[in-house]
C-alpha cells in the first residue's frame, strides 16, 4: 500500500491492516491519528479518481457525486 508508506514518513505507526471488498481496517498508532487518517484518505481519494478517470470507469464515477455528502461543498465528488 504505497498510500500508507507515504502517510508513514511522520510518526504514524501501521501495525496491522485488512482490505476487504468495500473498505479496510486500520491498527494504527500516531500523535495526530486523526488528521493522518484524512491525509490518506484525501490522498487515495484523489489517486484513485485519477485512476478511474484514465481508465473511464464511468460506473463508478457516476456514482461519487451522487454519494456526496451535502456539507462537503470543497469538493464535486466524495470517494470516501
Amino acid at each position: 500500500m504505497m498510500t500508507l508508506r507515504w502517510v508513514m514518513k511522520d510518526d504514524f505507526r501501521l501495525y496491522a491492516y485488512v482490505i476487504l471488498e468495500n473498505h479496510l481496517h486500520l491498527l494504527a498508532q500516531s500523535p495526530q491519528l486523526d488528521k493522518d487518517i484524512a491525509r490518506f484518505k484525501s490522498y487515495t481519494a484523489r489517486l484513485l479518481i485519477v485512476y478511474l478517470q484514465q481508465r473511464k470507469v464511468r460506473t463508478i464515477l457516476e456514482q461519487l457525486p451522487f454519494y456526496k455528502k451535502k456539507h462537503k461543498a470543497d469538493r464535486a465528488l466524495q470517494f470516501w
